[in-house]
């Protein structure tokens, strides 16, 4: 285990207590603490990104309805970096059906969050760039159906934005031009 990129970790659930009671010994190459300072009380929230501490707790809390939880939060590591954790976690219960232990792994996603920051960064820009166009743009769903188009369309169609927005491209063009676009498209 001190290989993975996932850190296993288990809680054992004493009334209203929740104690950690392992934790894979990869989190010291993973996020640069011990085992042993993993297990002190509170580690977890002391070390949950403040503006995703309230999100994270509430979501743990969640468990204990659904009996599973798979959210994501930035982590701090012992260097002072920040990461992004995915925290997959699975409630265990007793005999009785009370909860008896939690059971989770935290997976380091942060070069997924970033790449994913960037596609909408690169997106957004070349959305502003389309709307800023004086020539028509738009985009059509397979079905033919307008699902992006900026002002300039809007301008030169007539239509509103509200009566674009899923219209489909046959009922914009000239009866003369139908023919020849439907062909085009159904080729492409």
């Amino acid at each position: 285990l001190t290989v993975s990129p996932a850190i296993s970790y288990a809680l054992k659930i004493e009334g209203d207590k929740i104690l950690q009671i392992w934790v894979s010994e990869n989190i010291q190459t993973q996020l640069g603490y011990t085992s042993e300072e993993a297990l002190l009380p509170d580690w977890w929230a002391g070390h949950i990104h403040p503006d995703d501490k309230k999100r994270a707790q509430a979501n743990f809390l969640s468990l204990f309805e659904t009996g599973t939880l798979d959210h994501q939060y930035r982590f701090l590591c012992k260097d002072g970096t920040v990461i992004w954790v995915q925290d997959q976690l699975r409630l265990v219960l007793d005999g009785s059906g009370k909860p008896k232990e939690v059971v989770g792994v935290w997976i380091n996603i942060t070069d997924r969050k970033r790449a994913e920051e960037a596609l909408r960064e690169s997106e957004q820009k070349h959305r502003s760039i389309l709307e800023s166009m004086d020539d028509a743009y738009y985009e059509l769903d397979l079905k033919g159906n307008l699902v992006f188009f900026n002002e300039a369309l809007i301008s030169k169609t007539g239509y509103s934005r509200e009566e674009l927005m899923g219209m489909n491209y046959r009922q914009y063009i000239s009866p003369e031009t139908r023919k020849k676009v439907a062909k085009e498209f159904s080729e492409i």
